[in-house]
C-alpha cells in the first residue's frame, strides 16, 4: 500500500531499483589448455610415429623440492606415452587419445625424484599418407587371407575326392549318398570308379617310368634363371673331378661357359 501511494506522489521520476540495477559478476571462462610437451611417439606399425600433444601438471610430494620438476614430470609422462602408443596401429589416432587421457590421468611419483606428474592429451595426429598406406596394406593383406584360405579348402576338397577315386567302394557309396533316389545306377557307377582308378594307376606308372635324369635338367635348364643354371653346372663339374673324372668335368665346365683345367 505504501509503495503504491509512494509512486503516485513521486510521478513517474520514482523508479524502484531493479535487480538489473546491481552490477553482476563477470563469468571469465578458463584458458585453454596449452600443450607443454610435444612428442613423437612409435606406433604399433614400425617407422610409423604418432604425433601426440600433452598438457603435464605436477606437483611435489611432501613439500619438497628438485630442480626443474616440470622437465622431470614431461620426462615421465613421455615414457608412459610411448608405451601406451607403442600398442595401437597408425590408424588408431582417435583410439590412442582416449586410452592416453585415461593413462596419463592417474598421479604417478616419477621414480624417487619426489615428482609426482599427470596430464591431458589434447591432440593425437598421424600422416595420412602413411596412414592411407597402412590401410591398403591391411586390405590387401585381408584378400590374401581370403585368397588363401579358399585355396586350402579347394585342396582339401581335392584330396578328399582324391581319396574317393582310390576307392571305388568308397567313391559309390559318396555318389550314393548324394542320388538316394538312383540306386538302379549303382552298378554303372561302381564299374566307372573302379576303371577310372585303373586308369589313373596306369597314368602314374607311365609318368614315372617315363621320367629321367635328362629330363629333369631340361625342365630345370627351362625353368631357371641364368645364375642358377651357372650354380648348378659349377657343382657337376666340381663333383665330377672330385671322383677323377676329369674330362667330364671339362665338358660340364664348357658347357657352363668356362674353360677346361689344364
Amino acid at each position: 500500500m505504501f509503495s503504491w501511494l509512494q509512486r503516485l506522489v513521486a510521478g513517474p521520476e520514482y523508479e524502484p531499483l531493479r535487480a538489473s540495477a546491481y552490477p553482476q559478476p563477470m563469468f571469465v571462462p578458463a584458458p585453454p589448455p596449452v600443450a607443454n610437451l610435444e612428442l613423437r611417439a612409435e606406433s604399433r606399425d614400425a617407422c610409423f610415429p604418432f604425433e601426440v600433444q600433452l598438457d603435464v601438471h605436477y606437483a611435489l610430494r611432501n613439500g619438497g623440492s628438485v630442480a626443474d620438476p616440470l622437465l622431470i614430470a614431461q620426462a615421465g609422462i613421455g615414457r608412459r606415452a610411448r608405451e601406451v602408443a607403442a600398442r595401437h596401429r597408425l590408424t588408431e589416432a582417435e583410439q590412442l587419445r582416449g586410452e592416453l587421457q585415461v593413462a596419463l590421468a592417474r598421479r604417478i611419483e616419477i621414480e624417487t625424484t619426489g615428482v609426482v606428474a599427470w596430464a591431458s592429451c589434447l591432440a593425437v595426429g598421424a600422416d595420412q599418407r602413411f596412414v592411407e598406406a597402412i590401410r591398403r596394406y591391411e586390405a590387401l593383406h585381408r584378400q590374401e587371407l581370403t585368397r588363401v584360405w579358399y585355396r586350402e579348402a579347394e585342396e582339401a576338397e581335392i584330396k578328399y575326392l582324391g581319396q574317393m577315386l582310390d576307392d571305388p567302394r568308397r567313391a559309390t557309396a559318396w555318389w550314393f549318398q548324394k542320388n538316394p533316389d538312383e540306386v538302379q545306377r549303382l552298378p554303372d557307377i561302381a564299374q566307372t570308379f573302379t576303371t577310372l582308378r585303373s586308369a589313373l594307376e596306369e597314368a602314374d606308372t607311365t609318368s614315372i617310368d617315363g621320367d629321367s635324369w635328362n629330363k629333369l635338367f631340361e625342365e630345370f635348364h627351362a625353368v631357371a634363371d641364368t645364375p642358377a643354371r651357372y650354380l648348378l653346372g659349377y657343382q657337376i663339374s666340381q663333383i665330377l673331378g672330385a671322383h677323377g673324372l676329369k674330362d667330364l668335368a671339362d665338358r660340364a665346365r664348357l658347357l657352363n661357359g668356362d674353360a677346361p683345367t689344364a
